[in-house]
């Protein structure tokens, strides 16, 4: 199931500083990650970090697999 944000206007995303790691294949990134920018009072971007919007997918696909040592997926980068 793909998640659709309609919600997630440019103006939007630009205003609230947030963007999209495309699943593409051109990023040196996480694929398919929604990306925060966290600013200091002046409005500098300090850090980084983003959500796997396929998280919920690959939890359960790992909860079916037995729970294997070291592959539990990664929520947050």
């Amino acid at each position: 199931m793909r998640r659709r944000f309609d919600h997630s206007t440019t103006d939007l995303m630009r205003k609230w500083g947030i963007g999209w790691i495309p699943g593409n294949g051109r990023s040196l990134f996480r694929k398919n990650y929604l990306v925060y920018t966290h600013r200091n009072q002046q409005g500098e971007v300090l850090s980084y970090s983003g959500r796997d919007l396929q998280f919920e997918k690959k939890w359960q696909t790992w909860l079916k697999e037995g729970r294997p040592e070291g592959k539990d997926p990664s929520k947050y980068c």
